[in-house]
């Protein structure tokens, strides 16, 4: 796949993952986090499903900022939404709580938007994928299989040096223990 093709695919995984990574990372990082609170970690259902989605979430930050046929537009982009997310916290809480509740589907999501966005999850997750973005050798495409060599142009041995004796030594030829 060439690379214009590669980075035109990035915009629409990097959309999905970056709606992915919100909204199964805040879920399930809310729900440990309340389950933590009321059960005192004895666990339940809930807990599993919890870190199913903190696990889900983690597995997409990691694929998106590191795997080979995904391009670096597509961790650009989904880090820059979550830049977005989370810087919103530090400008103003009430405008934060009004975007994760115009963007989120039910008040448990925006609930759980809510606590992602105060507790730095979007901010360490812009900075993951942006940093994985930055990288220079992302942008390139993978390397294609290397071509057979032309049966014209026979590859032929380099010719090699005759080797040559070391030159002598401090000590004329001699290790130190000779003396």
């Amino acid at each position: 796949m060439n690379g214009g093709a590669r980075h035109g695919i990035g915009v629409p995984v990097g959309l999905l993952g970056a709606a992915l990574i919100c909204f199964a990372g805040s879920k399930g990082l809310n729900d440990m986090m309340r389950e933590a609170q009321v059960f005192y970690g004895r666990g339940s259902a809930h807990t599993v499903t919890a870190a199913a989605c903190t696990v889900l979430a983690a597995v997409a930050v990691a694929v998106l900022a590191s795997a080979r046929w995904v391009s670096p537009v597509a961790a650009l982009l989904a880090g820059g939404v979550h830049l977005v997310l989370g810087g919103v916290v530090l400008v103003d809480l009430g405008t934060a709580m009004e975007l994760y509740e115009a963007i989120s589907v039910g008040e448990d999501a925006a609930r759980s938007m809510v606590s992602a966005g105060a507790s730095g999850f979007y901010l360490f997750v812009a900075a993951a994928l942006l940093a994985s973005a930055a990288v220079p050798h992302r942008w390139r495409s993978p390397a294609s299989p290397a071509a057979p060599a032309s049966p014209a142009a026979p590859a032929s041995p380099a010719p090699h040096a005759p080797y040559a004796a070391p030159a002598p030594g401090p000590w004329g030829g001699r290790s130190p223990k000779d003396s």
